[in-house]
């Protein structure tokens, strides 16, 4: 963190920032001027090995307060280790990122959008949510005991980032294996029915667009905290 060491007649600059300070008679006026960095993200692809996104998990992570993070998302889905990796950096920066949705998220491109903090929506996208896919190999009572585990693992970390989105009953449907698709309106309309819920001061602006929806408008910023491991798709 940048720091600077001030006096009344003016400023010692510590490490590069640009301060200004107007005196006008007893009044004292100090401006500070913070560089924000802006990271984007394109997942347009299948989501794939842990190791081939640690940097970008790594940025997400130790992004400072006022940075501005931007996740494109345009993916069928892929590995359910890297997703939840890169869910937990979410959840866990200081920093503000913002998912959008360009075209088609499907699976975990559709749960890392809902990881955001705020939302974009574009016009003619699509999300959808189904049961983890993957295969296993072992012992017979081994592969049994696996795919229960990722079973649990897939399902806690639905729950945990899309039970704002989804009904429980949804969730459930998801869990018994029904494929689940939303168009731009319908993510729309719920994203805005679930800001006017979370109508709190420190909530943060999102902008969604939809025909049938009309402007962007109303804040949201959901709760950040998920976590968890597999290979969805």
């Amino acid at each position: 963190m940048k720091s600077s060491k001030f006096s009344r007649g003016g400023v010692e600059h510590a490490d590069g920032d640009e301060d200004v300070i107007t005196i006008e008679g007893p009044k004292t006026t100090f401006v500070r001027t913070i560089p924000v960095k802006q990271h984007s993200f394109y997942l347009y692809d299948e989501i794939g090995e842990p190791a081939d996104y640690a940097e970008m998990i790594h940025t997400i992570r130790t992004a400072a307060p006022h940075d501005q993070i931007s996740i494109y998302l345009n993916t069928p889905g892929g590995n359910l280790a890297t997703g939840i990796a890169i869910v937990s950096a979410m959840s866990e920066t200081e920093a503000t990122v913002t998912t959008v949705l360009d075209s088609t998220a499907c699976s975990m491109g559709a749960i890392l959008f809902l990881a955001g903090h705020q939302y974009i929506v574009h016009d003619c996208t699509i999300m959808m949510f189904h049961t983890f896919s993957g295969g296993v190999y072992g012992k017979s009572s081994d592969i049994d005991r696996q795919v229960q585990a990722y079973k649990r693992q897939y399902s806690s970390l639905v729950k945990r980032v899309c039970s704002k989105f989804l009904s429980a009953d949804e969730i459930r449907r998801i869990d018994n294996g029904e494929d689940m698709w939303f168009t731009a309106e319908v993510i729309s309309r719920r994203l805005r029915e679930l800001s006017k819920k979370q109508s709190e001061p420190t909530v943060k602006e999102i902008s969604i667009s939809s025909p049938a929806v009309g402007e962007p408008e109303a804040p949201l910023k959901p709760t950040k905290k998920p976590s968890q491991r597999a290979a969805a798709k």
